[in-house]
C-alpha cells in the first residue's frame, strides 16, 4: 500500500516480503474507515483507510 505524503507524492513504507504483527479496528466517528496498526521489530506504521484499503492515510509511522 502506497501512503499520500504532505508534498502529494505516495511512498511505500512496508515490505512485501517481511511478516509484520498488525491489527485493524473501526473508526468509531466513521463506520466507513477503519484504523490498521502494524508492527515489526524496527518499526510501526499507524494509518486509516476506507473498504478494500481504499484512499489510505498514514498517521505515524515510526523506525527504531
Amino acid at each position: 500500500m502506497e501512503y499520500r505524503l504532505p508534498n502529494g507524492a505516495k511512498m511505500k513504507f512496508l515490505d512485501d516480503k517481511t511478516t509484520y504483527l498488525g491489527s485493524q479496528l473501526e473508526c468509531p466517528s466513521d463506520q466507513e474507515r477503519y484504523f490498521g496498526v502494524l508492527a515489526h521489530t524496527d518499526s510501526i506504521l499507524v494509518s486509516t483507510y476506507g473498504k478494500d484499503a481504499s484512499d489510505p492515510e498514514l498517521i505515524l509511522y515510526r523506525k527504531r
